[in-house]
């Protein structure tokens, strides 16, 4: 047994959270997640990007073939600070840029005429296109409604479509506390609503989205959410994490309303220590720019003529991603040796060469229908 099976044994025995927060846009991964009976997909099944759940797993993502979440508690590294450090100082270069490019997708948005807001049964259809190191690509199709109560999709290459509503309730009156509803259950509407009831003023944009994470859990709030493989180490990261997920949410749906995407763009670009990365191409083959928060390790893709919210990726800084220590009781049931070798994995993580993309998710097509297999 070498290390790497050590440590995927090893991340079996640890629990997965009892009610995942998958992208509404993988509509597919979100309704088996909610069955009873909860498979855990792997690179064979067509369609199924594989993100990291925790940032204890993120090294054996790759090997393991780990689903990611969307918003959910206690995902944070052990030991992660509950109180997080204020905002990292920017660097000039990057960060004149990094705000530039935001700044330009804030004014692109508000020039989008205003939206006329979806009814909650209204289907969406995504094409998703995801790459995971090394496996390669899959793609499929996903149908979704509104407001995240049915979802439909194919179970294999030529079977009849599934379609499958959600055992759990909208909220009853989504306005009154959108954030808290975005919280409890991220669905194209909630995410709708969530970025609509955010000030226009970044600062005070920003203070609500302290204010909804810390709400939400903190940290943890977006520890292992698909924007980021790692709980943030400080506001700004904190900041930057949950306004992609509202975004990355809303992508998978039909946006936004132009005025809040616009608003939530201008406030990115007020966020030190973000950074850009320019003439890349997303995993679907269409041009993109990468926004990081964290050095450009995890990205949010946006679409350089529209700035559209188009996919993520993760690309490996050469050493591998932070993980978190295990408990002692974890640890307990192996020899102390292969105690030695796992936590030694686990302080240094080896990664693909730096530059090399880990994985990936791309909206090919977001389209509403009129119901599920129409595109």
């Amino acid at each position: 047994m070498n290390d790497l099976d050590q440590l995927r044994e090893f991340r079996a025995e640890i629990p997965y959270p009892e009610r995942p927060r998958l992208s509404p846009g993988r509509s597919r991964l979100l309704s088996a997640a909610r069955r009873p009976q909860r498979r855990r997909f792997t690179a064979t099944r067509r369609t199924t990007l594989l993100l990291t759940a925790t940032a204890a797993a993120t090294a054996v993502a790759v090997a393991a073939g780990l689903a990611g979440y969307g918003l959910s508690t206690g995902n944070a590294p052990a030991g992660h600070p509950k109180a997080l450090p204020s905002h990292p100082k920017a660097v000039p270069s990057q960060g004149v840029l990094a705000a530039r490019v935001l700044r330009d997708a804030s004014a692109a948005a508000s020039r989008v005429p205003p939206k006329t807001t979806p009814s909650p049964g209204q289907w969406i259809y995504s094409k998703l296109v995801g790459y995971q190191y090394p496996q390669g690509t899959t793609s499929g199709d996903n149908w979704i409604t509104f407001d995240g109560t049915e979802s439909a999709y194919y179970e294999s290459r030529g079977a009849p479509i599934t379609v499958h509503t959600s055992p759990v309730a909208p909220p009853a009156d989504i306005t009154s506390d959108p954030l808290a509803a975005f919280n409890t259950d991220p669905t194209p509407q909630t995410s709708y609503y969530a970025l609509a009831s955010l000030p226009t003023a970044p600062s005070q944009l920003l203070a609500a989205v302290d204010k909804a994470a810390e709400a939400a859990g903190g940290a943890n709030a977006v520890a292992g959410d698909p924007v980021a493989s790692h709980a943030p180490e400080n506001k700004a990261q904190l900041e930057f994490d949950y306004l992609g997920l509202l975004l990355w949410n809303a992508a998978g749906g039909v946006g936004a309303p132009p005025k809040a995407e616009a608003a939530a763009f201008r406030a990115m670009a007020a966020i030190p220590g973000v950074t850009v990365q320019q003439g890349i191409t997303d995993v679907a083959g269409n041009p993109a720019i990468g926004v990081s928060d964290d050095g450009g390790y995890d990205q949010l893709l946006l679409d350089p003529v529209s700035y559209q919210v188009t996919g993520l990726r993760q690309v490996s800084n050469g050493i591998g991603p932070k993980m978190a220590a295990p408990s002692p009781q974890q640890l307990a049931g192996y020899p102390k040796a292969m105690q030695q070798q796992i936590l030694r994995k686990l302080k240094n993580p080896a990664g693909p060469p730096k530059g090399t993309v880990i994985q990936s998710l791309a909206y090919a097509q977001v389209s509403e229908v009129s119901g599920p297999g129409v595109k």
